[in-house]
């Protein structure tokens, strides 16, 4: 669409587009708009350029005019750099920021792919993309006074769309360009007297951000207060366009805000308020905060300040992942912080002790300070080992359920020293039950002792803990549910707790890293040389409790961490695992759930997301049950009991592994004769046949036999075996037992087995 069409369609809707020196104007069609701030011109590589001095998003207004955001360009374009370092990507909104006048000072603007890029007027009808000159003020600054003046609320969000969505629904909002944490101390004056609410994005730097433009506040509006919007019927709200999008309204967030109480600084923290004797104690321990020289500051002291930031305990470093953890007290979780997000945490509390004491300690604040304060909170905040799994507790969504040591189970209030960083999303509901997770699902496709051990095993795995020291296989027949219970198994323990399991780059140097913070390794449908892959035996110490190094991509830093792990493999086949010989740990680590019957008649979309929906708290509740069973079992033997036909299907998977050893020991004995590797591989194929195994490939096979008949009857392989005539490769000094023999031992073996299962 040119520019030309795009101004007709504002003159069918009555909007009065007028020519200008340099495109049009007219009134815009997103917004009630009584003088003409839409202005609209023509780009050098044909697209049409819209722009609303109001700060209308181009989409909303695309859609007002029934058009699509794409029509606006002539032809499909390929994203390029402009002129002035101009960003790569497609201009999908801009975010005017005026001076008190009107007066543009710059602009955001927001790209597809989400991108947001600072520019401001080169004065000849071009972009400079650069604001490192120019004036910061808020958004919507004009519209903030006149409200303050006025004595209006007025609302600060976290970012541009944010503040239309609240525009929009008739209040008076405002932020700061560049995101969370760019809240400058200065925007303090601009609001003077005013009635402010500050909406908290909800996450950990949303929070945080909210916290830290109040502290900067306090003291010069008449009223401060920050509150978290609520979800809604189910829909889960971020920030206040969510909110509207959910269909709540203006009177239900002014509500909110009316209800919530004045914000104070935590009392914990002497940046913000802290008690007296807390401050001496800091005094006695790091010494004097501020130096004077003839009544000026000269100097802080790194180490008060960093000890102020960590008076509230609610910030640890972790020498072993060389990273800062902060305590969101709404979710009773530690959750990892930037270096950046703890130097603008302190430097925030730095300019409110300044501010109560009348000092101004901004010039202070220089890159080398925050630094050197930066350094001595890693040493002051250093918790090592603090992430330690835990069997003895679980943490859902609305509290944690203990175990005592007297056997006693209760739902308790989050605690800031369980250290948890890793939470079950469902919510504890003690009366809740799950018949068609156990009934539809579990003993549809199960027999009643797997469907035991996953109940045991499952408590484990929303514990976060592998005292066990097991990882379970689910394999067998395609379509039978083993898919469906790892993704309920997954979406219960939460998917940002969860990596996946690559056995082939397991001997990489970076693969380890990935799984710092997870809970559960998961391999879905995996071929059968999944376990024999290069890096398979590393699954061992995964889950054996071994101490682990692992190195980051682009950083020099070796991070430690424990083999505790869970780990669930699916796969339509059996297994062959990479034994090295080391059959016994093998046995001792694996556990095989195998599903055998038939597929149901009638398959059930998206079956594990609707369990999870109607039946997780059930689920849960039934998973909490048995790792009361599990821990009583462990506490026993030190091990999950398996039944004989568990136990079986282990033994049979590593003798099936070890299939050339099995036939060399069985069907190869001293004799005065010989064989030819062709006359073994064959053989080979009938012993796995015999057995319903999947034999390894012929070439595998040979070099296999190779050391397979040297270590069990010492001979070499040759290449002097006669044979029609020719020599041939071979072994001289053995001989194949006869099929008839094989086969009495075959059955002699297989006797007892059959009858078992009868």
């Amino acid at each position: 669409m040119t520019a030309s069409e795009f101004v007709g369609l504002l003159e069918a809707r009555g909007l009065g587009p007028r020519r200008s020196n340099e495109g049009w104007q007219a009134r815009c069609p997103a917004h009630k708009d009584i003088r003409p701030s839409l202005f609209v011109s023509e780009g050098t590589d044909g697209r049409t350029l819209v722009h609303c001095h109001a700060g209308c998003e181009v989409k909303a207004i695309c859609t007002a005019l029934g058009i699509r955001l794409r029509d606006l360009f002539a032809t499909p374009s390929k994203t390029r750099h402009g002129g002035n370092g101009a960003p790569r990507g497609q201009v999908v909104a801009t975010y005017p920021y005026q001076d008190e006048t009107g007066t543009l000072l710059f602009e955001v603007v927001r790209f597809e792919p989400k991108a947001f890029r600072q520019r401001r007027p080169d004065g000849k009808g071009g972009w400079i993309w650069s604001v490192s000159s120019v004036r910061k003020v808020p958004f919507r600054l004009p519209e903030l006074l006149v409200a303050v003046k006025e004595g209006r609320r007025v609302i600060i969000a976290e970012g541009e769309k944010d503040v239309l969505a609240l525009v929009q629904a008739s209040f008076v909002a405002t932020c700061n360009s560049g995101g969370a944490g760019k809240w400058p101390s200065d925007f303090a004056a601009y609001f003077k007297g005013a009635d402010v609410v500050v909406i908290a994005d909800k996450d950990a730097p949303g929070r945080a951000h909210a916290h830290d433009v109040a502290a900067k506040l306090l003291g010069v509006p008449a009223a401060v207060r920050v509150i978290e919007l609520p979800d809604v019927g189910g829909k889960p709200v971020k920030d206040a366009a969510d909110y509207f999008q959910a269909g709540e309204t203006a009177a239900q967030l002014d509500a909110i805000a009316n209800e919530a109480p004045l914000w104070q600084p935590p009392a914990s923290e002497s940046a913000q308020g802290v008690a007296a004797s807390k401050h001496d104690e800091l005094v006695v321990t790091f010494g004097q905060p501020i130096f004077f020289s003839e009544g000026r500051v000269t100097n802080i002291n790194e180490r008060f300040f960093a000890g102020l930031v960590q008076t509230g305990n609610d910030i640890l470093f972790d020498p072993a992942e060389r990273r800062f953890y902060e305590y969101a007290h709404g979710t009773g979780l530690w959750t990892p912080v930037s270096d950046e997000h703890v130097r603008e945490r302190t430097a925030g509390q730095i300019l409110a002790y300044g501010r109560e004491r009348g000092l101004a300690l901004e010039s202070k604040l220089t890159a080398a300070k925050t630094a050197a304060i930066l350094s001595a909170l890693r040493g002051i905040a250093e918790r090592r080992g603090a992430f330690v799994a835990c069997p003895d507790r679980v943490h859902l969504a609305n509290g944690v359920v203990r175990f005592g040591p007297d056997g006693r189970v209760g739902l308790t209030d989050f605690r800031l020293d369980d250290y948890s960083r890793n939470r079950c999303s469902v919510a504890f509901d003690p009366k809740a039950e799950c018949s068609r997770f156990l009934n539809d699902l579990l003993l549809r496709a199960l027999p009643r002792c797997d469907v035991d051990f996953l109940q045991r095993w499952l408590g484990l795995v929303l514990a976060g803990a592998n005292p066990a020291q097991r990882f379970v296989i689910l394999d067998g027949v395609a379509a039978t549910g083993k898919s469906t219970i790892a993704q309920v198994v997954r979406r219960l323990v939460g998917v940002e707790n969860c990596a996946q399991l690559r056995t082939e780059l397991l001997a990489e140097r970076f693969e380890a890293a990935r799984f710092i913070g997870k809970t559960l390794l998961f391999a879905p449908d995996v071929p059968g040389d999944f376990l024999s892959r290069r890096g398979a035996p590393m699954l061992k110490a995964l889950v054996g409790g071994d101490p682990l190094t692992a190195e980051a991509k682009f950083s020099n830093e070796v991070l430690a961490l424990s083999g505790d792990f869970n780990v669930l493999i699916t796969s339509n086949t059996r297994l062959r695992v990479r034994l090295d010989g080391d059959a016994s740990a093998w046995r001792r680590r694996l556990v095989i759930i195998r599903f055998e019957r038939p597929p149901p008649a009638v398959r059930i979309p998206n079956f594990a997301e609707l369990l999870v929906r109607e039946e997780g708290p059930g689920i849960v509740r039934w998973a909490l049950a048995g790792l009361l069973r599990a821990r009583i079992e462990l506490a026993q033997a030190g091990d999950l009991r398996l039944t004989q036909e568990q136990e079986a299907r282990v033994d049979a998977l590593l003798q099936e592994s070890d299939s050339v050893r099995r036939f060399v020991a069985e069907c190869i004995e001293h004799g005065s004769g010989d064989i030819t590797s062709a006359e073994a591989v064959e053989a080979y194929f009938r012993f796995c046949a015999s057995r319903d195994w999947t034999p390894q490939p012929a070439k595998t096979v040979e070099r296999s036999l190779t050391d397979a008949l040297l270590e069990a009857h010492g001979v070499s392989r040759r290449h002097d075996i006669r044979r029609d005539g020719r020599n041939v490769r071979g072994w001289s000094g053995v001989i194949l037992r006869q099929d008839e023999e094989v086969r009495e031992t075959e059955s002699e073996q297989l006797a007892p087995r059959y009858a078992e299962r009868d």
